[in-house]
């Protein structure tokens, strides 16, 4: 096994390899391709195909810098709503212990213990006092 990983490591010398819009690419392929035949049709198993072959196409370019500038271009794009996503996840994951709040001035989110009933409560951004009513 060492040996083909050695004869691997010297292939991909000087290659791009991956990166996250390589990620996010095989990421849709396996999407699609959970659909059944029928839904996809002959059009999107052929864009399929065209996004796996870009994918490999990034993966073992050795234009480094075009491909740089593609994933920065992506990442532009996605970080929100990656981070949009992150957030949102962890919400569902505390649940249980926590509330999360906005404040009416200055917009910022809050995350407040589950204290049921009503609160007044200090935004560490404005320093603002508002209201919060938790009910569960």
């Amino acid at each position: 096994m060492t040996k083909f990983m050695k004869k691997y490591a010297q292939f991909m010398t000087g290659r791009y390899g991956v990166d996250d819009l390589f990620y996010f690419l095989m990421a849709l392929v396996l999407i699609t391709g959970l659909f059944p035949a029928f839904i996809l049709k002959n059009g999107l198993s052929l864009v399929r195909w065209i996004i796996f072959a870009f994918g490999l196409f990034r993966y073992f370019s050795k234009n480094i810098q075009a491909r740089q500038k593609e994933n920065m271009w992506f990442m532009k794009w996605f970080r929100p709503i990656k981070k949009e996503l992150k957030f949102r996840f962890t919400r569902i994951r505390y649940i249980k212990t926590y509330r999360y709040r906005r404040c009416p001035h200055c917009h910022q989110q809050l995350r407040l213990p589950i204290n049921k009933g009503k609160h007044t409560v200090v935004c560490p951004s404005c320093n603002k006092e508002f209201n919060v009513n938790i009910l569960f």
